[in-house]
């Protein structure tokens, strides 16, 4: 026992001096998505759709990434109960923290439900969730298990839920139920209210307020009925009602109204926030937020008189492309149009003069010149980004896709057409690609030879698109759809969407695979002498030699969908869709690998990790005959097996657990 826990602890303070991701988002915000907002104490969280969580512990002046555990990072709802956070997903999905965010665990889920979490509501010890399509989910013991209590629901679809002492109450399409026997029955309570659609609920002492689409309306006889209270708002649309000491806040389609008594009167609050972007809404003391689209956070500590913004470290841009011309970094994104930094990453500035569209397909250099394709065409800057022309002469502000470089000419393709230009895109050359109805998505050039990847298939032309023949990467029956293209001589390397790597060193004549079975769907190639980078749905993936074996290298990154990659003096940068930017040293990077390298022989490497429901692992052959062992946290042994690639840790309780063979130990989360 000694022994192992004294190897347990070389091995963690080994991990810790490895290579590792870090963020560097310095101006590299989009506020486009604040889903979902919960309040625990001091604490406020936001749930975005796509950079998952972020906590703020100084009243949003400043937010960090909360993310550890998350298997997704699409926020549908959260909810905070004391110290217990509760953050949805798609497919009832609820995950519980109750460490401030630091650890997320699935508490619930339902396999191919296509059901949302829409609100939540705490009495005592019960947990109860109100869903779009499934009626109410129940827990009595902190969310280990749920059942449904829908007796007495004639409508499932649940819009809100709220608790007054010890009766629930539940806004539907069709009206408002209570629950007096903590959700065991349900029964109608909405006499007196003139639509049947109850967006929002919010108590305040005795009082309960129901926003509608005609109006607000207010019970003070515990739900039994309901009186009209709209007196003041130009906009009977309520979307959402919050409560706050003496004051009640609603938002409608058009604006943001309070009231100081009991909704007799309503007054329209000026806040310059965009009416349409509001998403989310909370009150907690004097302190109210509002979560928008597009906005980010904002923060009213005068019950409304006026707002600031909150958004310091919410970084949750897609970084969709990446390229680096002398020594600056281009970042490209799907609707924020380009930032560019000059000090490797430290900082990022938006550079879009002249781009009349921000959604950014892709780029190619040309000396110091950089050209960019958009739904608009083409665009150039000879100026470091500062200004962008069109380069759209002949191409007709055609959509571009994909751009590609053969000698001094540059290839842009859209969904059915491929430009060519050999005079800095001054003049265009068209070659119609009319294939079984395809649409383009990639493209790769060699001389004559022209490589199109597109929805559902492949092609090649030997001819500068003369003609055309089908071309599949690893083609076995089934199409295989090319995902990602990069060349470097001769040699075309195409990333897949299901089939990994493949390799041709005949400018796409034959194909080979370059794969295991780890690889998933590739978004990006990045080549650097023998050295290949993926970006993939499941972070970066490494090889030295070629494409022969492959290491993921992923500690640090807190989100694993990488779009994009590129290289800029001695770093990597890795943009992510929905977290940002990422970088490292390329010479940490290499160190790490060769360290792997060595210790194949005579090591073990576990994949994926953090894991959910199998570790895949890799056995250096002078371990192949000795046993493997799964020990806890605390160094007692889990399990024992014959040495074998694949191991079942589905039944593992969520942790940190040890592999340990022969005398070998690799850590994994399970998740």
């Amino acid at each position: 026992m000694k022994n192992l826990i004294f190897i347990l602890l070389v091995f963690l303070l080994y991990t810790h001096l490895k290579a590792q991701w870090e963020p560097c988002n310095n101006g590299l915000y989009d506020f486009s998505n604040i889903r979902a907002l919960a309040v625990s104490g001091n604490n406020v969280f936001a749930g975005t759709g796509g950079a998952g969580i972020f906590l703020s512990t100084d009243n949003g002046k400043n937010w960090t990434q909360k993310n550890y555990g998350l298997k997704e990072l699409n926020i549908l709802f959260m909810a905070a109960n004391g110290n217990n956070i509760y953050a949805c997903f798609f497919g009832v999905e609820i995950y519980l923290s109750t460490d401030n965010g630091d650890n997320w665990n699935l508490i619930h889920t339902e396999e191919f439900s296509l059901s949302i979490i829409t609100s939540m509501t705490f009495n005592g010890n019960n947990i109860f969730a109100g869903t779009d399509r499934s009626g109410i989910l129940k827990s009595t013991d902190n969310g280990k298990s749920w059942t449904y209590n829908n007796s007495g629901l004639s409508d499932i679809h649940i819009l809100s839920l709220e608790t007054s002492g010890n009766d629930i109450f539940a806004g539907t399409y069709n009206g408002i139920f209570r629950s007096s026997d903590n959700g065991r029955n349900w029964i109608e309570k909405s006499s007196g209210l003139n639509d049947s659609t109850i967006n929002s609920l919010a108590i305040s002492g005795n009082n309960i307020f129901a926003g509608t689409y005609k109006g607000i309306f207010l019970s003070s006889d515990n739900g039994d009925n309901w009186i009209e209270k709209s007196s003041g708002l130009s906009d009977s649309n309520i979307i959402s009602i919050v409560a706050s000491g003496k004051y009640i806040f609603a938002a409608s389609d058009s604006g943001f109204y309070q009231s100081s008594n009991n909704g007799d009167n309503w007054t329209k609050i000026i806040t310059g926030i965009p009416n349409e972007s509001l998403t989310s809404f909370i009150a907690s003391g004097d302190n109210i937020f509002i979560g928008t689209w597009r906005n980010g956070i904002f923060l009213s500590t005068d019950n409304g008189n006026s707002w600031s913004r909150q958004n310091n470290g919410l970084a949750s841009l897609s970084i969709h492309v990446l390229t680096t011309n002398n020594n600056n970094i281009y970042a490209g994104t799907q609707g924020l149009g380009i930032f560019s930094s000059r000090d490797n990453g430290n900082s990022w500035i938006q550079k879009n003069d002249g781009l009349p569209n921000k959604f950014i397909n892709n780029f190619i250099n040309n000396g110091y010149n950089i050209f960019t394709g958009t739904s608009n065409g083409v665009f150039l800057s000879s100026n470091s980004g500062n200004t962008w022309v069109p380069k759209n002469s002949d191409s007709s502000d055609y959509p571009i896709y994909d751009l590609t470089k053969s000698g001094d000419t540059i290839f842009a393709a859209g969904p059915r057409k491929i430009f060519y230009s050999s005079n800095n895109c001054d003049n265009w050359t068209t070659i119609n690609f009319n294939q079984q109805n395809e649409s383009i998505s990639n493209i790769a050039v060699i001389g004559n030879n022209i490589f199109v990847g597109t929805l559902n298939s492949s092609f090649l032309s030997t001819d500068l698109g003369k003609s055309w023949k089908v071309d599949i990467p690893g083609y076995n029956g089934n199409q295989n759809d090319v995902t990602a293209l990069a060349t470097t001589g001769d040699t075309i390397y195409a990333g897949t969407l299901f089939k990994g790597l493949y390799m041709s060193p005949n400018k796409g004549v034959y194909w080979y695979s370059k794969n295991n079975d780890s690889i998933p769907w590739i978004r990006a190639i990045l080549l650097n002498g023998n050295n290949i980078f993926l970006a993939t749905s499941k972070g970066v993936f490494i090889s030295t030699n070629k494409g022969d074996s492959w290491i993921p290298k992923n500690v640090g990154l807190h989100n694993l969908d990488v779009e994009s990659l590129t290289l800029n003096d001695d770093y990597i940068f890795a943009g992510t869709d929905g977290n940002g930017m990422y970088r490292i040293k390329l010479s940490d990077l290499l160190d790490d690998v060769i360290e792997n390298e060595i210790e194949d022989a005579i090591g073990i490497s576990i994949y994926p990790n953090p894991a959910t429901d199998f570790l895949e692992l890799s056995i250096g052959t002078g371990l192949i005959q000795s046993k493997l062992e799964i020990f806890s946290v605390e160094g007692i042994k889990i399990f024992e097996f014959e040495t074998i690639k694949r191991i079942d840790v589905s039944r593992l309780s969520p942790g940190v657990y040890f592999v340990k063979v022969g005398s070998k130990i690799q850590k994994f989360v399970k998740m």
